[in-house]
């Protein structure tokens, strides 16, 4: 029963997969927050960091070793985490 529940929480659209690859939030033209991606699909990411206090209901995520920016938007919070899906046809 308990698997049941997980499976059942689980609302993504796209399955992601684990990774371990640093990041930067681009808050606005000049604030930036490191973070380290901790899975990722093609709608979406999960990203920890120190805190999620300063991350705004959309931002730019750059990964490392990444060219193309992508824009985002906070889907869930929690005060080191957070999740976050793909805005689709935006520029960065």
């Amino acid at each position: 029963m308990h698997l049941l529940k997980i499976a059942m929480l689980d609302t993504r659209v796209k399955p992601r997969r684990p990774v371990n690859r640093a990041g930067t939030i681009s808050v606005n033209s000049v604030t930036t927050l490191d973070c380290v991606v901790r899975d990722y699909s093609a709608s979406g990411v999960r990203l920890e960091m120190v805190s999620t206090a300063a991350v705004p209901a959309e931002f730019v995520l750059t990964l490392d070793g990444v060219t193309a920016p992508r824009l985002c938007r906070l889907i869930w919070r929690s005060q080191q985490a957070i999740g976050a899906s793909f805005i689709e046809g935006a520029s960065a």
